[in-house]
């Protein structure tokens, strides 16, 4: 970016909100895209083609030409933008003192069991019935922050396990019966009661003298043990013998109990036992699924993936309990799908997530509590399928992020893993793009998923053949998708003029073009951007050759001073 462009300010472009925390440096800017040739080469990939771009010859490399001679009425990039790009303004959260941090997690843990509707008395509105995780496992690490004997003792309460302390008060959580004999394997105690509202159906089929929902629950514990630590192998949750609240010693507790409501549809939780980074923890699952809110699944189905999700927590408190929610939040729900993959409940979640605000940075979910943290499994499964490199996916990846978790940032822990497989969060962040907004084209179940929106549209025709200058502001880990449709007019020698001028290239700025051909098949250009940042290209815009050409401008670095960079392009069909 020269430095011209720094004088606009930040009203001449759309906004964007600088969010994430700073790690070492960004990843530079010309690292090699796994199945993408490199900037200049094109790729050539069908409908029905495998996770995996594979070289083609649809549309030869000579169709992105740089620096040719400028036709038409073209705007001159220099100016400020006439308009900006319809993407949406990030809101952070304000930083908060630790006594009030302390007392705002309580307020929201309170919230967390009212049983009125889904928005709490503080105002808290729960996007899911998984948030009560983030909720008491923020209480638990800032309980000491608390100033009032009063307020410690209420936080106390509401962690306390279902089965320790007395008959609950507003706002907290327990049997008030005495549990049966709890339901043991080697590795997981199911508990629970038979009275009360918490109560499971004591329907007994096998007449074993265990209620067949306890069965139910101790088969489906049993195979997501079996699948996340002995097939995937991640840590087992951590040893609760020594604590003075625990089950059975040293086995993971998971307790029914009854937690939604017609209005509330809280699946389960679960909670880690201490403070420490490290730490054991307990799960509290639904006790019937049998409420309004959970009716798109069977109480079985719901079961699973729930078990699935919360266990998966467990497994990460034994790595960092104090990990950021995008990493939390996203790798439970994606491991819903590693364990329980016919069920997709977590396709729900894609209604916000990286495909409906590509505009937003990845990790946006650390930042403002009013947006869900779980459509970001999407990036998670790209991730898995995307080192899978088209032999299926490779799940382990995930894994070795966890495995880097608790001495560094979880963008810090993902860059070192991507740099441990000869690649780079460049590379993975530049190919999201591409399977995101192509899902059938790469995605296993992409025909389920929704393209990545769009942030504008053109139809260039000879008679209006310019877009003018457009601007936007893109915040770190964050793109724009812009498409380009020649219209009916546009047969022959017309090309799609390209002028971009992003941010410094060592800042992260990076951008490439996805022609759409009439057959079906999509070409991938990476295109050139000198050190500043600017580039001018064209590419092949005749329609009886090109459906339509999105542009993907990106940013892909991880630093918060690479936030709040202008972007500017123009595009022309010209002759």
């Amino acid at each position: 970016m020269r430095t011209r462009l720094l004088s606009l300010g930040l009203g001449a472009v759309a906004g964007v909100l600088a969010l994430a925390p700073a790690v070492a440096s960004a990843q530079p800017a010309a690292d090699t895209v796994a199945g993408v040739a490199t900037a200049g080469a094109t790729v050539a990939v069908a409908p029905s083609a495998p996770s995996s771009l594979t070289p083609a010859s649809a549309t030869p490399a000579s169709d992105a030409l740089a620096g040719q001679p400028s036709e038409g009425a073209e705007a001159p990039i220099g100016t400020t933008p006439s308009q900006s790009l319809d993407v949406p303004t990030p809101v952070a959260s304000a930083p908060q003192a630790p006594a009030v941090r302390a007392r705002t997690a309580l307020s929201h843990a309170r919230d967390l069991f009212q049983r009125g509707g889904t928005t709490g008395a503080h105002g808290v509105t729960w996007h899911h019935g998984r948030d009560a995780t983030l909720v008491l496992t923020q209480l638990r690490h800032h309980v000491h922050d608390l100033t009032s004997s009063a307020d410690r003792r209420a936080a106390r309460a509401i962690l306390a396990r279902p089965t320790y302390g007395k008959k609950p008060r507003k706002g907290e959580h327990a049997y008030t019966v005495r549990e049966q004999p709890p339901v043991c394997d080697a590795h997981v105690c199911i508990h629970y009661v038979t009275s009360t509202r918490d109560r499971v159906a004591t329907t007994d089929a096998n007449a074993n003298g265990i209620p067949d929902y306890v069965d139910q629950a101790q088969e489906i514990f049993a195979q997501v043990w079996s699948t996340e630590v002995a097939t995937l192998g991640y840590h087992r949750p951590m040893d609760d013998s020594t604590l003075a609240q625990h089950g059975v010693d040293g086995k993971l507790d998971v307790y029914l109990q009854d937690l939604a409501t017609d209005t509330n549809g809280l699946y389960g939780y679960c909670a880690p036992d201490t403070s420490n980074r490290r730490s054991p923890g307990y799960c509290v699952l639904e006790n019937d699924y049998a409420e309004a809110p959970f009716q798109r699944r069977s109480p079985r189905q719901n079961f699973e993936v729930t078990a699935a999700h919360e266990f998966f927590h467990a497994v990460q408190f034994s790595y960092d309990s104090y990990e950021s929610p995008w990493l939390m939040e996203g790798t439970a729900a994606w491991m819903e799908d590693e364990v329980f993959d016919e069920v997709d409940d977590n396709r729900q979640y894609l209604a916000q997530s990286p495909l409906t605000d590509p505009e937003l940075p990845l990790n946006y979910a650390n930042f403002d509590p009013a947006y869900s943290p779980y459509g970001g499994w999407i990036f998670w499964r790209f991730l898995s399928e995307w080192q899978g490199r088209g032999a299926g996916e490779d799940p382990s990846v995930i894994r070795g992020v966890w495995n880097r978790a608790a001495s560094t940032s979880s963008l810090g822990a993902l860059s070192a893993t991507m740099a441990a497989r000869h690649t780079s969060l460049t590379a993975a962040f530049r190919s999201f793009g591409t399977w995101t907004r192509n899902p059938r084209h790469f995605f296993a179940e992409g025909a389920f998923y929704p393209p990545a929106r769009t942030a504008k549209s053109f139809l260039l025709g000879s008679r209006h053949p310019g877009t003018g200058v457009w601007g936007a502001q893109l915040s770190h880990l964050s793109r724009a998708f812009v498409r380009f449709r020649p219209a009916t007019t546009l047969h022959g020698a017309w090309r799609l003029r390209l002028h971009l001028d992003m941010a410094d290239r060592s800042r992260g700025s990076l951008a490439q073009v996805v022609t759409h051909h009439p057959d079906g098949t999509i070409t991938v250009h990476a295109v050139r951007l000198d050190r500043s940042g600017e580039a001018t290209t064209s590419f092949v815009l005749d329609r009886s050759r090109v459906s339509f050409l999105d542009l993907d401008l990106v940013n892909t670095s991880v630093k918060l001073s690479d936030d709040f960079r202008p972007t500017l392009f123009s595009a022309t069909a010209v002759r």
